[in-house]
């Protein structure tokens, strides 16, 4: 019996990432770790 394999939900990705990005702006202002997170953000969105 084949299993269906797991599905991502876009929505809670593009949310997910959000999250991410502000936890990343508060503790790492300065690493550049923000931006690379708005890029993977772009992604999700397009998603």
């Amino acid at each position: 019996m084949e299993r269906t394999p797991p599905r991502l939900e876009s929505q809670h990705v593009v949310e997910t990432v959000e999250t991410l990005g502000r936890r990343i702006a508060e503790r790492f202002p300065k690493s550049g770790l923000e931006q690379q997170c708005g890029d993977l953000l772009a992604v999700a969105q397009r998603a």
